[in-house]
């Protein structure tokens, strides 16, 4: 599990840099055109690979495989609503947002297990844990390069240096974490890493706040993906270890899940948030999002105490 966050190395000190100077020089449509062509050469990679693995025994059909994608659908439904309101006035953005968000987590209530969404101790509180942190940092990281763009006149090209630190973080703790192996107990990693998180985000919080020197910013996030990379792999490990054999596809799919709406969801509050309070030039916009994300990394702290 570790191993996986080294996959981010490379392209994480290459791409954010890459893609500005692209963006500065040829022009930003040039950066989604030469993913395509990076994602073909993936596949090229990826195909003879997967010819080689053998099919899986054939497995009987899961009770209740509909209703559950029903409700799959149901969450991606009020997602998408989520995402879409932010251009809509305010007088109707913000009930709309608040139905759309009742409404997908009412449907994703079932796909969890039991009392997830109240962070009930042990397995519930592990997934609970990953759509917290999920939210916290992926809304937070939506708005940095914005952040130094706009209020520290840095270019495309300097902006993207606090992805590249994000992944340096995130990559360096997850191989700390598992050399450490069992000296590191998975309790330990997760409460550490959902502290190192709010602690970043609030240190950038500060920084936005009282206009302090951006490159504060950089290392509060470098602090951040530090604690995710901590515990990401152990929040992996922590469901499986609390899990039999049989619902484990089951608790990973339900990892998968928060993470995915708890991320997406935080990212779409936000951008709500940003315009509710006023635009780019306005710094309190970018206050008002850190100031949710800080709290979303209060509440990650919270649950990580109860794994």
């Amino acid at each position: 599990l570790g191993a996986f966050a080294a996959a981010w190395v490379l392209p994480g000190i290459v791409g954010p840099f890459a893609a500005g100077l692209v963006a500065d020089t040829v022009g930003w449509r040039w950066v989604f055109l030469g993913v395509l062509v990076l994602t073909g050469l993936a596949l090229a990679l990826l195909v003879p690979s997967l010819a080689e693995v053998e099919p899986p025994a054939p497995s009987p059909p899961v009770p209740g495989g509909l209703r559950r994608v029903a409700l799959a659908a149901a969450v991606s439904a009020g997602l998408l609503t989520l995402n879409a309101v932010a251009g809509l006035p305010r007088v109707v953005a913000w009930p709309l947002s608040v139905l759309a968000l009742g409404i997908a987590l009412a449907s994703l209530r079932p796909l969890l297990p039991a009392g997830t969404l109240r962070g009930a101790r042990g397995l519930p509180a592990v997934v609970a844990l990953r759509g917290a942190v999920g939210a916290t940092f992926f809304a937070t990281e939506a708005y940095l390069p914005y952040l130094l763009q706009e209020q520290y006149d840095a270019g495309l090209a300097t902006s993207g240096l606090v992805l590249t630190a994000a992944t340096l973080g995130w990559a360096g703790a997850s191989q700390v974490q598992a050399r450490l192996g069992a000296r590191l107990s998975d309790e330990g990693a997760l409460r550490t890493g959902a502290q190192g998180l709010a602690a970043g985000v609030v240190l950038i919080l500060v920084v936005a706040a009282l206009d302090l020197p951006g490159a504060l910013v950089v290392v509060g996030w470098l602090v951040a993906a530090a604690g995710m990379g901590l515990m990401y792999p152990r929040i992996t490990r922590a469901v499986l270890a609390r899990s039999d054999e049989r619902e484990r596809g089951t608790s990973s799919a339900a990892v998968t899940l928060a993470d995915a709406v708890g991320a997406a969801a935080a990212v779409a509050l936000a951008g709500l948030l940003f315009t509710t309070v006023g635009t780019a030039v306005d710094r309190e916009a970018f206050v008002a999002v850190l100031l949710l994300t800080s709290v979303l990394g209060a509440g990650a702290v919270a649950v990580s105490r109860r794994v």
